[in-house]
């Protein structure tokens, strides 16, 4: 989660510097990671109440890896 974090705060200062198609990749990208981020947070809030069962929790993970890999490919670019 914290990976993710800095991930999409590196995305998004790269962004301010691209140009076209580009930049709405990049935008794209970051939106998408701060949605599956936003979502494990919640995951984690609902096991911690209570409301939650491994199954929420193990689709968020897998949601926050994909981001993580998806925006290190726009880093390597």
């Amino acid at each position: 989660h914290t990976e993710l974090g800095r991930l999409i705060a590196t995305v998004k200062q790269r962004a301010t510097t691209a140009k076209g198609r580009a930049k709405k990749e990049i935008e794209a990208a970051a939106a998408t990671a701060e949605q599956a981020k936003e979502k494990i947070r919640v995951a984690l809030s609902a096991i911690h109440e209570g409301e939650s069962d491994d199954k929420d929790l193990n689709k968020g993970v897998k949601e926050d890896e994909k981001s993580i890999e998806h925006l290190k490919k726009f880093l390597k670019k």
